[in-house]
């Protein structure tokens, strides 16, 4: 119940994020194979952000990284996913923590990389290292 009353002033207090849009409380998305639950969703299919909001004291959380691999399925573009973390919880993000969770499979790096560079995990750990403050975030 905590963690949807951070949720519930989280929207209360930044309604110009979600003003307008199409929101979705728990919704779920096929991500390849498994399935994906997010915490919310805003938008349209075409421009859809998935949220995470995350309560908790432990960096990373528990199943960050089958959960976060899901949203590199789903989405098109960094900017759809966003991850945020309780400042009343936590005070700072480790990215070397959240990259070290990452187990990644082949196509997600041909994916995100592309064929422009040598797709390669490391190639790929270091393009989310460099986009990590833009998905996480800590409120």
């Amino acid at each position: 119940m905590r963690r949807e009353r951070w949720i519930q002033r989280y929207f209360l207090s930044h309604p110009e994020e979600f003003k307008r849009r199409v929101i979705t409380f728990e919704s779920r998305w096929d991500a390849g194979e498994k399935v994906r639950r997010m915490d919310v969703t805003v938008g349209s299919v075409e421009n859809m952000v998935y949220y995470e909001f995350k309560s908790v004291t432990n960096i990373p959380p528990k199943n960050f990284a089958e959960q976060f691999l899901k949203d590199l399925e789903i989405a098109n573009d960094l900017s759809q996913i966003k991850w945020y973390f309780d400042g009343r919880k936590i005070s700072t993000l480790n990215k070397e923590l959240f990259l070290e969770e990452l187990e990644i499979k082949r196509e997600l790096i041909e994916k995100w990389v592309g064929e422009a560079e040598k797709p390669s995990k490391e190639s790929l750990l270091v393009f989310i290292e460099e986009h990590f403050d833009e998905i996480f975030k800590i409120k």
